[in-house]
């Protein structure tokens, strides 16, 4: 029965060996997978500061030209201002030119019907002349 002890502590022991060297492995494993982490880490640090870095300048020149581009767009502001008025001094004249057009045609329309009277009463007093003329001549024939 002692035997039988010795064997089970020597299988135990054994077992005790298997297990203690898969788990030196797996701690071996994990500790190169650990390293490997480490330095992806670095190498992504490193890398995250340089695009951070590259980022910065990128921005500072964007506010540079947006600060540039404002500048401009204000020196433009007085043109579209100048180009609003002249459209306005343009919408001014065409009012005027219409206006001075009706009171043409309206003076040519009232001196047109004054011409067509005048005509009108010159007829009438031809007509008269040429009836009192005849009277006249026929006053004379008799």
């Amino acid at each position: 029965m002692i035997a039988i002890l010795y064997w089970a502590a020597f299988i135990a022991a054994i077992a005790l060996l298997i297990g203690a060297i898969f788990l030196a492995r797996a701690f071996v494993a994990m500790s190169k997978t650990m390293d490997a982490v480490t330095k992806t880490m670095g190498t992504l640090d490193t890398q995250v500061t340089g695009i951070t870095t590259e980022t910065q300048l990128i921005l500072n020149k964007t506010n540079t030209l947006v600060e540039d581009v404002n500048g401009k767009v204000a020196r433009l502001d007085p043109i579209f201002d100048a180009m609003g008025d002249i459209g306005v001094s343009v919408q001014d004249l065409n009012t005027s030119i219409r206006n001075m057009s009706s009171t043409v045609s309206n003076s040519v329309k009232m001196t047109e019907e004054k011409v067509s009277n005048t005509v009108s009463y010159s007829n009438a007093f031809m007509v008269v002349r040429d009836i009192l003329k005849k009277r006249k001549a026929n006053k004379e024939v008799k």
